[in-house]
């Protein structure tokens, strides 16, 4: 039975995912989450073959992020992009860092089972015919995409979690409510974050988090 996990921060969208995958023989859903946090905490805890995802969930980490920092932790897991976001440069981006499948919604259902099936069963790469993918951006993907940036990839697991939270403006007490910690470990990792980084203010921060595309806002 091959397990997977859907994100998107669209329940309605969550609801026909979770609906076409259970009607799959040897699928089924186990983890149903709005955004790239929360899916990387579900396959931190259990066996995951298959992670469906949007591309642009606002109010977190970018996307792009996560499928790296869940690539790198969870090569096996097999990420499949199903978004309505056509931009070629971001999904090039989530495809060179992990994602090995891409669907657009405005596709047929059809496109997303057969994505599935053919990452996971044929071990394979799929792409939406619809995206028309240019040779250049073919090759691309393939390519080692290196580090994203120094000072963030110094950061902690949790501490990359942190970071789009702060740049947010979320509270101490709502983000030890959303990663289910302390609000005094949250401290602690604003701490780590602020050294890091070499970044004391919030709008120092903010701007980081934009320049190198960190949080979807």
């Amino acid at each position: 039975m091959y397990r997977v996990v859907v994100a998107d921060d669209q329940a309605i969208v969550r609801f026909g995912e979770e609906q076409l995958v259970n009607r799959l023989a040897n699928f089924e859903v186990v983890g149903s989450v709005a955004n790239g946090t929360a899916a990387y905490q579900v396959i931190e805890k259990n066996p995951v073959d298959v992670l469906i995802t949007g591309l642009r969930m606002p109010q977190g980490e970018s996307v792009v992020c996560t499928i790296k920092r869940i690539h790198a932790a969870f090569p096996d897991v097999r990420i499949v992009l199903y978004t309505g976001c056509a931009d070629h440069e971001v999904l090039v981006q989530a495809l060179q860092n992990g994602a090995c499948g891409c669907v657009l919604k405005t596709s047929p259902t059809s496109e997303l089972v057969y994505a599935v099936q053919t990452v996971v069963r044929d071990q394979q790469r799929y792409f939406d015919p619809t995206l028309m993918l240019t040779q250049t951006e073919l090759a691309t993907i393939t390519q080692d995409p290196g580090v994203l940036c120094k000072r963030y990839e110094s950061l902690t697991r949790r501490e990359a979690e942190v970071l789009p939270l702060i740049v947010l403006g979320y509270s101490n007490k709502e983000i030890a409510a959303k990663l289910y910690i302390s609000t005094k470990t949250v401290e602690t990792h604003k701490s780590n974050i602020n050294r890091k980084l070499g970044l004391y203010r919030h709008v120092d921060l903010v701007r980081f988090a934009l320049q190198h595309h960190l949080v979807d806002f």
